[in-house]
C-alpha cells in the first residue's frame, strides 16, 4: 500500500513497500531512499521534534488475543498494580492496551456494521410491505431491533 501525503504547495511526501529488501520502505520527498522499518520510529521523532512539536509515543503491538477485550471493550487483564514501573514495564503495558484498544475498536466497527445491515434489510422489509411507511421505515426498524426481535430463517 502506498501513503502519499501532499503540503499546501503541491509538495508530496511518500511512502511505500520497499521491493529491494524485506523490512524496509521506500521514502520520497524529492529524493528516495529505503529506510529500515526498525529505523522508523526514530525519523517520525526526528520529523516531528525538526518541527518543534512534541513527537508521538510509537508502541509496538502484540499478537490480538480473545483474552484482551470483551464486548468490545478492552479488559483490565494487565493493570499496573500501584508498583513503580521502570520504563520497559511501561511501555510492555501500553502496547498491550495499544494492542487491546485496536482489537476492541476492530470488534465495535464490526458490531456496528451488522447492525446497520440489519437496519437496512428490515428497512427495505417495512418499505416494501407499505410504501407509505417510507419516512419512518429506518425508525420502525430500530426500534423492532431494539426490542430484541431478529430474523430467523424458516
Amino acid at each position: 500500500m502506498t501513503y502519499t501525503y501532499t503540503d499546501v504547495q503541491g509538495r508530496g511526501l511518500t511512502i511505500e513497500p520497499a521491493h529491494a529488501r524485506a523490512n524496509t520502505v521506500f521514502v520520497e520527498a524529492g529524493v528516495g531512499a529505503n529506510v529500515h522499518a526498525r529505523d522508523l520510529p526514530k525519523i517520525v521523532r526526528e520529523l516531528y521534534m525538526g518541527t518543534g512539536q512534541e513527537p508521538p509515543i510509537v508502541l509496538s503491538r502484540y499478537v490480538p488475543q480473545d483474552a484482551m477485550t470483551r464486548a468490545g471493550k478492552v479488559r483490565a487483564g494487565i493493570r499496573p498494580d500501584g508498583k513503580d514501573l521502570d520504563p520497559a514495564g511501561a511501555r510492555h503495558i501500553a502496547a498491550w492496551y495499544a494492542t487491546a484498544a485496536d482489537l476492541a475498536e476492530a470488534e465495535t466497527e464490526a458490531e456496528r456494521a451488522r447492525e446497520r445491515e440489519q437496519v437496512d434489510q428490515l428497512t427495505a422489509v417495512v418499505k416494501r410491505a407499505d410504501p407509505r411507511m417510507a419516512a419512518s421505515a429506518e425508525a420502525i426498524a430500530r426500534a423492532v431491533l431494539a426490542a430484541g426481535y431478529t430474523r430467523s430463517e424458516s
